[in-house]
C-alpha cells in the first residue's frame, strides 16, 4: 500500500507543471521535499494542528521542522497522507516530527502526531522522500 501510494505521488509530481499548479496537496509535497518553506507556506490553510494541542500557528509547525528535512511520505489505513520529518540535534540525537496531511477547502492542513527525539543521529538524507528505499 504504501509503495502504491508513493509510486501514485511519484506519477502525480511528474506531471506537467500546469496540471501541478492547480493541486496544493501535490505543491506541498514537491515543497516539502525541496524544503521550500515559502512554497509551502503558499498553499497552507491559516493553522496547523498538534495532537494535544488543537490549532497552532503556521510559525510553530516551521519553528518544528525548520532544521529538517522530508524523510519519507507514507499512506495511512484510511487513504490518508503521512509524512515523517528528520531531524538532527547535535551529533548524538535526532528529533522525528510525524504529521497528517489534509487537504481542506482553506488549503492544506498538516496535523502534527508525533514529536519524538532519539539518543542516536538523524540519519544523511539520501534523496527525495518519494524514491524508493534501498533493500
Amino acid at each position: 500500500m504504501r509503495m502504491a501510494l508513493i509510486s501514485a505521488i511519484g506519477i502525480a509530481l511528474a506531471a506537467p507543471a500546469a496540471a501541478q499548479e492547480s493541486n496544493p496537496l501535490q505543491l506541498f509535497l514537491t515543497a516539502a521535499d525541496e524544503n521550500d518553506f515559502d512554497a509551502m507556506r503558499s498553499v497552507m490553510a491559516p493553522k496547523a494542528l498538534e495532537r494535544g494541542r488543537g490549532e497552532i500557528s503556521l510559525d510553530r509547525f516551521f519553528d518544528k521542522i525548520e532544521d529538517c528535512y522530508l524523510r519519507r511520505v507514507y499512506s495511512t489505513p484510511d487513504g490518508g497522507i503521512a509524512a515523517a520529518w528528520m531531524c538532527a540535534e547535535g551529533d548524538e540525537r535526532s528529533r522525528v516530527v510525524m504529521g497528517e496531511i489534509y487537504q481542506t477547502e482553506d488549503g492544506v492542513q498538516v496535523g502534527v502526531s508525533l514529536e519524538q527525539r532519539n539518543p542516536r543521529p538523524a540519519p544523511p538524507r539520501t534523496g527525495s522522500a518519494f524514491g524508493e528505499e534501498a533493500e
